[in-house]
């Protein structure tokens, strides 16, 4: 396999915080010079860590903004969002972990089996 760095895709980084909540990522189309390009959208994510008696679990989402003020207003409706679809997701794999039934004999994965 080879990796080639496609310069016409080009961003810049640029994060943005409340210092509390979490944090908004900008990607802003640069040209090769470093030019911001205009002809590009800049796309947003969004970030932030759910904190556990585990530890801090961090929650990323995508955000169809086309402004940083967009991504700043929807961000706890899209971060909210995106922790309900986790629990969801998290909630199956326990019931379907939990629906599985073990054959003595039988193959079993690499994972030790842990009792939640």
């Amino acid at each position: 396999m080879e990796m080639v760095f496609d310069k016409t895709k080009m961003c810049k980084e640029v994060i943005y915080t409340d210092i509390k909540t979490g944090a908004i990522k900008a990607l802003v189309p640069v040209n090769v010079d470093g030019t911001e390009d205009k002809e590009r959208k800049t796309l947003f994510s969004l970030i932030a860590h759910l904190m556990t008696p585990q530890g801090p679990v961090p929650i990323n989402a995508s955000s169809s903004a086309e402004t940083l003020e967009q991504a700043a207003e929807t961000f706890s409706e899209t971060i909210n969002t995106e922790i309900g679809e986790m629990v969801k997701r998290a909630e199956q794999m326990q019931k379907d972990e939990a629906n599985k039934i073990i054959m003595p004999g039988a193959e079993t994965s690499d994972v030790p089996l842990r009792v939640i």
